[in-house]
C-alpha cells in the first residue's frame, strides 16, 4: 500500500499596506482602475445610454449621499469596496418580483414602511437618532 501525503499549502495573509512592497495596487488605486474600467466595459454600442457606467453613478450616489450628513465623521468613506456592495444591494432591490428584494415594501421614503408593527415614534427625539431604526430593528 502506497501511502501519499497530502501537498502543503501556503496561505497568506495581507494586511492593510503589506500589499504595496508586493507590487499590488493599494485600495486608492483601485478606485482609480475601477471607475476606468467601468468607463470602458459599460460599451457605448452595447449600452449607448448608460453614461459613465453603473460603478461610476453609484460612487457619485454615494458620495452626495455621504456630502448631506455627517457620516464622513463616522470614518465611512466611498472606495471601490462600499460601491460593490451597493451594487450587489441595488441589484436584487431593482429585480422584479418574484426575484426582487421582497423587503422593499419595508421602507417607505426612508422611514419603515406601514408593515412594521411597531409604535410610531416620529416626533420622539430617539427617532431622529442616527441608526435608530436599525437599533430597532435588530434589537427586536
Amino acid at each position: 500500500m502506497v501511502v501519499t501525503r497530502p501537498k502543503r499549502k501556503l496561505l497568506v495573509i495581507l494586511g492593510a499596506g503589506s500589499s504595496a512592497p508586493c507590487g499590488m495596487p493599494g485600495v486608492a488605486e483601485i478606485d482609480t482602475l475601477m471607475k476606468d474600467w467601468n468607463r470602458t466595459w459599460k460599451g457605448p454600442i452595447a449600452y449607448p445610454t448608460a453614461g459613465r457606467g453603473t460603478f461610476n453613478d453609484v460612487w457619485d450616489m454615494l458620495e452626495a449621499y455621504q456630502a448631506q450628513s455627517s457620516r464622513q465623521e463616522l470614518g465611512l468613506f466611498v472606495n471601490f469596496e462600499r460601491v460593490l456592495g451597493e451594487m450587489t444591494a441595488l441589484a436584487s432591490w431593482v429585480a422584479p418580483s418574484p426575484f426582487g428584494n421582497a423587503l422593499r415594501s419595508a421602507v417607505v421614503d426612508g422611514d419603515p414602511g406601514p408593515s412594521f408593527t411597531w409604535p410610531r415614534q416620529a416626533e420622539d427625539e430617539r427617532a431622529k437618532q442616527p441608526f435608530y431604526y436599525r437599533h430597532l430593528i435588530i434589537r427586536q
